[in-house]
């Protein structure tokens, strides 16, 4: 017989914000299994937890055990921008997929927005293509290390956008910041933020 595995969201980052479901999941699992941002969050519930690194990893100890309930935790909403799609490219079956609250859908309520019309885009390990903005449109985006806030900040600016962006960094936890300023105005070096972009019609 083979593994049950199930791809667990655990939402922002604060166990207030894990659902019932995934909590009781991650609590009846045989084996948790989780990159190490992750299992920082979940490190309360669970002190049992194999860290990975690398998508090889997750391979290695799938192969290894035999006949377990399996879950591996992801960040937030694991199809939203998530790992669920690098582990259906990696050919690893999920048996069921349990959502968490995305950066998105927190960071706009935090903001008492609706987000009906905005534009989701991640920059995290991707290209930055600017010829997808437009002017009069909102975005939310998901940056990292190389395409940081303020390079996004820099890159609308010189193709003349103006507007508004409201960074969020640390969102849920006790440090949370969430700033705006003008678009090419500098934030700072935060990893893994999100931003907001409101771009003026001229």
């Amino acid at each position: 017989m083979s593994n049950c595995i199930e791809l667990v969201g655990i939402g922002p980052g604060d166990l207030k914000y894990l659902t019932e479901e995934a909590m009781d999941t991650i609590i009846r699992a045989d084996i948790i299994i989780s990159f190490g941002r992750v299992a920082n969050s979940i490190s309360d519930l669970r002190e049992d937890i194999k860290i990975v690194r690398k998508i090889e990893d997750i391979k290695r100890f799938l192969e290894e055990e035999n006949e377990k309930k399996i879950v591996i935790l992801a960040s937030g909403d694991p199809c939203y921008y998530g790992i669920n799609d690098y582990l259906i490219r990696n050919n690893i079956s999920i048996d069921r997929v349990i959502t968490g609250i995305s950066s998105l859908q927190y960071m706009m309520s935090r903001l008492k927005r609706n987000y009906n019309d905005i534009i989701s885009m991640s920059f995290h390990g991707r290209d930055i293509d600017f010829s997808r903005f437009e002017k009069g449109r909102s975005y939310f985006l998901l940056t990292d290390k190389i395409n940081t806030v303020d390079s996004i900040s820099k890159g609308l600016f010189d193709r003349e956008f103006r507007g508004k962006m409201t960074i969020g960094a640390n969102l849920s936890y006790e440090d949370e910041l969430i700033e705006e300023k003008n678009i090419g105005d500098r934030f700072g070096l935060f990893n893994l933020s999100v931003v907001v972009v409101d771009i003026d019609v001229d």
